[in-house]
């Protein structure tokens, strides 16, 4: 992951928020509730975390595999 780009991120799994995750981009200091629904929904990361497309890609499949 971050081959275009770094991430710091801190991840917060709960049984809060509909069973979804608190990622938190701790470079950027942005943060997004998400969830698998979320990362299937076209522009969430992009928006969320005010990525270019390329690395909100990088982005996305990281998460994917840790959810």
């Amino acid at each position: 992951m971050g081959e275009n780009q770094r991430f710091d991120l801190a991840i917060l799994k709960t049984d809060r928020y509909y069973g979804k995750s608190l990622i938190l981009d701790i470079q950027s200091n942005r943060f997004a509730i998400i969830g698998e629904d979320d990362l299937k929904e076209p522009g969430y990361i992009e928006y969320a975390f005010k990525l270019e497309e390329d690395a909100a890609e990088e982005l996305r499949d990281f998460l994917f595999d840790i959810m």
